[in-house]
């Protein structure tokens, strides 16, 4: 049958679209394996502009924003990754891979809104959501920790939620959740460490212990469960115990900012401040934004004669959360033993603003201003100490109140 030329023109049109299209995803899946083996070897530098290159090429596609934000959350550049998850997701909202990968990162990062509307969202779509995509993008780690897929992916969905709820301090609804998904998969030991944790939280200790009991019997080197134990020892004096526990939870899960947290403080205790010291750091580097962490390291350094780094350390403390009132009075207390007697009396002043009961932050404002000569300040801060029943004030009074 002759065809007219109007029908030759369309079918070479045709042809071109379409062996044009089959070239456009051959280069694309020659660029993102490129860019993918670079990933591998950590040359994560090497390989970002490879994936600008693919996001420029192929701004439709959700695969150069998934690439790159993998690239950028290697870099430790977790907004621009967050931003390209969201890109991804904005060209293929179905896509439950960038739902997953936003959804863990933003846990991650504090940004629990996105986290909570992924993880619904997928939990929503669940038959599209396979277990590999869970395999491959399984980084959630600390104590959020996943060891098992053994049910799909409904119960696991349903636990990341209810660490969310955790994060955020909602318990009881953290626990709601957690009831959901121990229903689905009885022998997931994650799902009752985590509720076991949240109980905790709320001083529902029989329930803990009663979770507790029962992700030790499904995995008895459970992380939390370990610390858990820990803590336990600890309060009963069994001190090496305790340590020998966390340190065994520590070499299963070494990228837990709180275990390193929890054995420098027991580290503390002991007055091992060197050791202290080092745990502090490896909990930082993993997690910088916990002042009470901060805070501790700061004393750690102080104990181990580093005062300048100790006054840094409460300085970031107080960067977290200016309403540190310990951490004004660190400073002041160190601002004291240099004789800094008015930038001592001013941190001072901080954390009895913060804390009107702070009986030794009294006491030590009163100690700058009678070195100052203000002794009408000084009697009036002792007098308060005194009230506050600093047991040294007492004397210091018939010192100061002449």
């Amino acid at each position: 049958m002759h065809k007219g030329p109007h029908a030759i023109l369309l079918t070479i049109l045709l042809w071109i679209a379409v062996h044009g299209s089959f070239a456009q995803r051959n280069v694309l899946d020659k660029l993102i394996q490129e860019t993918e083996l670079q990933v591998s070897r950590n040359n994560l530098e090497a390989a970002l502009p490879n994936a600008h290159r693919i996001v420029q090429l192929f701004p439709t596609s959700p695969d150069g924003y998934l690439l790159r934000a993998r690239i950028y959350e290697g870099l430790g550049k977790n907004a621009a990754a967050l931003t390209d998850l969201g890109l991804a997701i904005a060209v293929d909202p179905e896509n439950p891979e960038s739902r997953f990968m936003r959804g863990m990162l933003a846990y991650r990062n504090e940004r629990l809104d996105l986290a909570r509307i992924d993880f619904r969202f997928l939990l929503k779509t669940k038959e599209s959501v396979t277990n590999t995509v869970f395999f491959r993008q399984n980084n959630f780690q600390g104590t959020d920790r996943i060891t098992t897929m053994q049910s799909g992916p409904t119960d696991q969905l349903l636990h990341l939620l209810g660490l969310v709820e955790i994060k955020a301090a909602n318990y009881k609804r953290a626990i709601e959740i957690l009831d959901s998904a121990a229903v689905i998969n009885r022998y997931e030991a994650d799902v009752f460490a985590h509720r076991g944790l949240a109980y905790e939280k709320i001083g529902n200790d029989s329930l803990a212990n009663r979770d507790y009991e029962i992700a030790f019997k499904l995995n008895p080197d459970h992380p939390i469960v370990l610390a858990n134990q820990s803590i336990r020892l600890s309060k009963t004096g069994k001190a090496e115990e305790s340590k020998a526990r966390i340190s065994q939870a520590i070499q299963i899960n070494p990228r837990s900012p709180d275990l390193y947290a929890e054995r420098a403080w027991l580290h503390l205790e002991e007055k091992n401040f060197e050791a202290a010291l080092q745990d502090y750091d490896s909990a930082i580097r993993r997690d910088p934004n916990n002042t009470e962490w901060w805070y501790n390291r700061g004393l750690a350094l102080e104990k181990c004669g580093k005062p300048i780094a100790a006054f840094d350390s409460f300085g970031k403390a107080l960067i977290l959360d200016e309403r540190n009132a310990k951490a004004w009075f660190m400073q002041g207390y160190l601002q004291l033993k240099k004789n800094q007697f008015s930038e001592a009396v001013k941190s001072f002043t901080n954390a009895i603003t913060i804390d009107s009961n702070y009986g030794m932050a009294y006491q030590n404002r009163a100690i700058a201003y009678y070195r100052m000569g203000q002794l009408q300040q000084a009697c009036a801060d002792v007098e308060q100490a005194t009230q506050l029943a600093q047991p040294e004030a007492v004397l210091m009074k018939k010192k100061m109140c002449r």
